[in-house]
């Protein structure tokens, strides 16, 4: 895990950071993103809410906000307390 941890964190250093190079990195590709900020998931296809180690729910950002209340609270939480522009 730490050599698998190491390349990560040296791959995503390198990672460009305008949305659309981005994007343009990523085009055609399934991408697995562990976010911490939400800002970083809202345009993906496909989201999944881990509760407690299992799925909860998953679906685009847009679909999460109107089905699923823990999705929407955790929304809410960010953008109150101006957490996304950390």
């Amino acid at each position: 895990m730490a050599c698998f941890t190491h390349c990560l964190r040296g791959a995503t250093s390198e990672m460009p950071s305008s949305g659309a190079a981005l994007h343009a990195l990523i085009r055609e590709k399934t991408v697995i993103v562990v976010a911490h900020r939400l800002s970083t998931i809202t345009e993906a296809d496909n989201i999944i809410v881990l509760d407690q180690g299992r799925a909860a729910a998953s679906g685009r950002h847009e679909d999460l906000l109107r089905s699923l209340q823990q999705y929407r609270n955790l929304w809410r939480r960010f953008a109150e307390t101006g957490a996304e522009q950390t």
